[in-house]
């Protein structure tokens, strides 16, 4: 390209150098001296270095137009007229950088933007695709362009390129998010048609679609949502899956008595996906489901974390541990002795993931005070600090604390060792939670003691566990710590006097 000419996108990328244009160049280039004729020095310079950033495609400064847009109040109806006169040569890069929903904003320039709009929204680039139908966004919102956002919808829904049936379901969304009822049936007919397709992208927004319909109360809509999400129970493939579940999550947290029995089913099912946001979905469902006690949601949500829990892959174990901790916290009882399998069987795995969640499942699970948890919560715990992750450290020390609290002597010696050798670690986590569990040994056995000083009965059990904690704190760097060996020291002294 010559000065004569202007400079396109396309030359823009051609240009090896990758030199950004001068005032002097813009001038060359674009011819509008007589436009910038009245402009002061100062403001044709920050006018210039904007043009520079507006001009230059390869570098997406959306966020500096925005700024620099924002700071030249003072030119703001010239920088308008400037950027409206160029519209045609650059539409692109308008859309790519946002120039124009800045001008919206402002309330110039509706016309223009909704001509750019109306053409780019053809685009075979996603970005530019996208970026057309957020211009849309923001003219609807000024009250403008909605029956070029209609027709457009009507007619890019018929083609057969997928990426204007994309652009035709977003359009529609876009409809129903602000009200326009005339349209509603024909949303939800492209909606129903899209989640059929095996694009990927039409599948999701058609998913989205349905969702903003559902939003709007329509009584065809749930009915289409519940037949999709039923068809999409066990299916093999994922994303079908995951809109099942999706749906049946939305249709169960609205209440609807018909979804409740296949919602569960579907859970059932994605609790098995090796797709994170099916699993955690899932568990969703069951959570609301077995929360508002609905008819054997408790029984196929064991059954599905108990099925989870001989996956080989570590993700779905833990979505399965997950689901139980949910359940014990839930003070859900019959859920106990199969979670305190899955627990003793995570605490075995390598996966870091699964043994973070399988210390929160032990501590759930000690927490419910339940006697046959323990012992496995302690082989949990000391299996836990011999970890090198320090996350697990730090977790397995709350465990410690947990076991201490529930006055479970036969961990207070281990504790101590733990404690004394975390509280010299160099990690922030380990050595904090070593301070809290030598603060609950210290209430502990100091409580023990104080009771055999008023009822004048010395145990040597006691006297021992009092020693032992001296012997672990005065070794100890921190002053707090030290302390406390200190006060049961002269406890030991008062007891044995």
């Amino acid at each position: 390209a010559t000065k004569k000419e202007f400079l396109t996108s396309s030359d823009c990328l051609k240009i090896e150098d990758k030199r950004i244009y001068t005032l002097p160049d813009l001038y060359c280039s674009l011819n509008f001296d007589a436009i910038l004729a009245d402009f002061k020095k100062e403001e044709a310079v920050a006018l210039a270095y904007l043009l520079k950033v507006v001009f230059w495609l390869p570098i997406d400064n959306s966020d500096f137009v925005k700024q620099l847009i924002e700071s030249l109040n003072s030119i703001n109806d010239k920088l308008v007229d400037l950027l409206i006169y160029l519209v045609n040569k650059i539409r692109d890069v308008y859309i790519r950088n946002k120039v124009f929903g800045e001008l919206v904003e402002k309330g110039k320039g509706f016309e223009q933007a909704i001509d750019v709009a109306f053409h780019e929204i053809k685009s075979k680039d996603y970005n530019i695709s996208s970026g057309a139908i957020d211009l849309f966004g923001e003219l609807v919102e000024k009250g403008k362009g909605f029956e070029q956002v209609i027709n457009l919808a009507r007619q890019q829904i018929t083609s057969e390129q997928d990426y204007l049936k994309v652009s035709a379901i977003k359009l529609f969304k876009l409809l129903v998010d602000k009200g326009r009822k005339e349209i509603f049936g024909e949303a939800l007919k492209a909606s129903a048609d899209g989640i059929k397709n095996e694009n990927v992208y039409i599948l999701y927004a058609s998913k989205t679609l349905l969702i903003s319909l559902l939003n709007k109360g329509q009584e065809d809509a749930f009915k289409e949502a519940l037949n999709v999400a039923r068809q999409g129970i066990n299916s093999k493939n994922n994303d079908t899956l995951w809109i099942s579940v999706e749906l049946f999550e939305y249709l169960v947290g609205h209440e609807r008595e018909d979804a409740f029995e296949d919602a569960a089913k579907a859970a059932y099912y994605g609790m098995q996906s090796n797709n994170a946001d099916v699993r955690s979905t899932s568990i969703e469902i069951f959570r609301t489901l077995v929360a508002n006690n609905r008819e054997n949601a408790l029984e196929e949500a064991i059954k599905a974390a108990s099925l989870g829990m001989k996956s080989a892959d570590s993700n779905v174990l833990c979505s399965s541990i997950e689901l139980f901790r949910f359940l014990v916290d839930d003070n859900r009882y019959e859920a106990f002795g199969e979670a305190l399998r899955a627990a003793s069987l995570g605490i075995k795995s390598e996966d870091v993931e699964t043994l973070r969640q399988t210390i929160e499942l032990f501590r759930a699970l000690v927490a419910q005070n339940r006697e046959e948890v323990f012992e496995e919560a302690i082989k949990a715990a000391s299996h836990g600090v011999n970890s090198k992750e320090v996350g697990i450290i730090a977790g397995s020390n709350w465990l410690f604390i947990d076991l201490v609290g529930k006055d479970r002597e036969a961990v207070f010696e281990q504790a101590i060792k733990v404690a004394s050798h975390g509280i010299k670690s160099e990690d922030g986590g380990v050595c904090t939670t070593s301070l809290y569990l030598f603060k609950t040994l210290f209430a502990k056995i100091k409580q023990l003691l104080e009771k055999q000083i008023d009822e004048r009965n010395v145990s040597e059990v006691v006297i021992q566990l009092g020693k032992k904690f001296i012997e672990g704190a005065s070794s100890s760097n921190n002053q707090e710590v030290v302390d406390m060996a200190k006060e049961l020291q002269d406890k030991l002294a008062t007891l044995q006097a």
